[in-house]
């Protein structure tokens, strides 16, 4: 996670226990605890039903930065001091009456953007199985004698609306470039981990190495993130730009002289 989340959850965490204070406080006995709430609907069913809730109320979507995966609820809501449902719902309230549902909002997407637009989930989007993103990647790359690398048999299929909406609000982009310590690979580690973070590590995103090339002169190497929308379309996506990027036709890094990219490593 970067050092730019890692202030944002801060930030955040004191403020909700500045909130939630006062919240516990008042919580009358008896009410039913977040552990009878999960032990009877179920942690997905569960998760399902706050991220509604968070589509639905910008203040309970800040909460939902706390609980980013269905196991991730009790603990958080343990870690806070939040031991009943009614609780929660009075810290979204509150949260509401102290920012209100825009700065809610805006401090969601700062803190932890989400990958895909509202409703729409990789559970719906059609697969594909490895070796046929293989075949697309070399075909569409014109690259051949790649190393290859995958860790899934097959892997989801977003559309390029999908792809494109990724690649405008992640994350990485905001963050300043510096040699070895934060370079083109780790934007990229960087961006498919937030992807993962928000259980989408499954999508046909990879990594990818790409040498540039003038006549037969090497330039030099960048990193990208390569993709595969629904339709077999292969893109590149740069996570220290924004957009899609045609293998071929694209110039990225800086290499903007090159006359040919060749793509020599691929790992998903």
């Amino acid at each position: 996670m970067t050092a730019l989340l890692h202030r944002l959850r801060a930030q955040l965490q004191t403020l909700l226990l500045a909130v939630l204070l006062p919240v516990l406080a008042s919580t009358p006995a008896g009410a039913a605890t977040v552990e009878d709430w999960l032990r009877a609907t179920g942690p997905a069913q569960a998760h399902a039903q706050l991220q509604r809730l968070g589509e639905q109320h910008a203040c309970w979507k800040v909460l939902g930065l706390l609980w980013q995966q269905p196991e991730l609820i009790a603990p958080a809501a343990r870690a806070m001091g939040i031991n009943t449902t009614e609780q929660a719902a009075q810290l979204a309230q509150a949260l509401a009456d102290t920012l209100g549902q825009v700065r809610c909002d805006v401090l969601a997407r700062l803190a932890d953007p989400q990958p895909l637009p509202a409703g729409d989930h990789i559970g719906t989007m059609r697969r594909t199985n490895w070796a046929d993103v293989r075949a697309a990647i070399k075909a569409q790359t014109l690259s051949d004698g790649i190393g290859w690398f995958g860790s899934d048999t097959t892997f989801a299929l977003p559309s390029r609306q999908q792809l494109e909406y990724i690649a405008a609000v992640q994350p990485m982009r905001q963050l300043q470039w510096r040699d070895t310590l934060m370079d083109c690979d780790d934007f990229v580690q960087g961006f498919r981990g937030w992807l993962a973070r928000h259980g989408l590590g499954n999508l046909a995103i990879g990594y990818a190495s790409v040498s540039y090339y003038a006549g037969s002169a090497k330039l030099g190497q960048h990193a990208v993130a390569v993709s595969m929308d629904d339709t077999g379309r292969v893109w590149f996506i740069d996570p220290q730009t924004t957009g899609l990027h045609d293998p071929i036709a694209s110039r990225l890094g800086g290499f903007v002289q090159a006359t040919r990219a060749l793509v020599t490593f691929v790992m998903h």
